[in-house]
């Protein structure tokens, strides 16, 4: 489908979404250099699709490349602040970088745009809660990450360690 898409010259359709389908298969296939080059390719041509900025920030970051994925995701976000993926990749930056108040803002607005991003995010902010004083919070945070995956060995033990230090 994606190949019958193509223009008679053999290039990809002026939309932005085919270059993410195209990056999303070959990343399901293992072929994590043709995403990265589709997802360049897209950029390059939509400079402007925050989805494309945001999935290679994904793919840098996994690959190691963080000062890349934090650039990608900057630019994801200031094209929609509301992109969960950026906000979370940007968390994940912030994090690293120690600076926990930027990423716990981060990681609030990433759930805040869609809370089932996943249970690292909410364990991440757990964390940070639990760092800020906020043992409430804390507790909060890691039951929406065990909501999202009900073993989740990091969320269950910090629940358990908080309730037997006689946490809520």
């Amino acid at each position: 489908w994606l190949d019958r898409a193509r223009g008679p010259d053999g290039a990809p359709p002026l939309v932005a979404q085919w270059h993410h389908v195209d990056a999303a298969l070959a990343l399901a296939d293992g072929r994590a250099d043709d995403a990265d080059a589709t997802l360049r390719d897209g950029i390059a041509r939509h400079p402007d699709a925050a989805p494309l900025h945001a999935n290679l920030a994904a793919l840098a970051a996994a690959r190691g490349r963080h000062e890349e994925a934090e650039a990608h995701a900057r630019r994801a976000a200031e094209t929609d602040a509301g992109l969960a993926p950026a906000q979370k990749a940007l968390g994940e930056a912030a994090y690293r970088g120690g600076r926990l108040e930027e990423a716990a803002e981060r990681y609030r607005r990433a759930v805040a745009a869609a809370p089932a991003i996943g249970p690292e995010t909410w364990v991440r902010l757990g964390t940070l809660a639990l760092r800020a004083g906020d043992r409430d919070g804390a507790v909060n945070a890691w039951e929406r990450a065990c909501s999202l995956q009900p073993e989740h060995p990091i969320a269950r033990s910090n629940l358990e360690a908080l309730r037997r230090a006689g946490a809520p």
